[in-house]
């Protein structure tokens, strides 16, 4: 998979000025992972959904129950989409859920792939702006022990019976295939 996306990216790059990649998926997929390796080799700007989770203030049930809410897709469309529409710089702005905080904002010049990745990234309020699209998926078991692994037993509890649910009600609406780039 690794390969064949940087293909693709170098493919659009080519007749293309900028190539935005979206990357979703379901936890413990592999979406970070392939993005991380994509992004050095592509020499790539990278951008992680989990920066823009949806902070406990703004959660209100109505939120909650909108497929997709809990992301901060306002916070993502201002910083980082309008940004690219603009072509202008990006404002990189981690929100840190263990902390419960912003961190320091920073301004960042676009490289020409841009890749975005994590959850709730092909979220149809922003999907018009990718070139290059994929949904990652995994087996339940696979999953478990990943997330085992990555968040230790009560991580693991707070995924299967909060989030799990919440990224599968969002990527049943997607529509796309699994595991297979779509270049556009």
């Amino acid at each position: 998979m690794i390969s064949e996306l940087i293909r693709a990216v170098e493919a659009q790059l080519e007749t293309k000025p900028r190539v935005i990649v979206g990357i979703d998926g379901g936890a413990a997929s592999g979406k970070t992972t392939l993005a991380a390796t994509c992004s050095e080799a592509l020499g790539a700007t990278l951008i992680h959904m989990d920066d823009y989770f949806l902070p406990p203030a703004l959660r209100t049930p109505a939120r909650e129950a909108e497929i997709g809410g809990n992301v901060h897709y306002e916070r993502f469309y201002d910083e980082i989409v309008a940004r690219l529409e603009a072509n202008g710089p990006l404002l990189l702005r981690r929100y840190d859920c263990h902390l419960q905080a912003y961190q320091e904002a920073r301004l960042v010049e676009p490289a020409k792939a841009i890749i975005i990745e994590g959850c709730y990234s092909l979220h149809p309020r922003f999907r018009h702006i990718y070139d290059i699209m994929l949904v990652l998926s995994t087996d339940v078991r696979l999953q478990r022990e990943r997330l085992l692994k990555r968040e230790g037993e009560k991580g693991l509890k707070a995924f299967e019976t909060r989030w799990i649910p919440l990224e599968n009600a969002y990527l049943n609406t997607l529509s796309m295939p699994r595991d297979k780039i779509a270049a556009y």
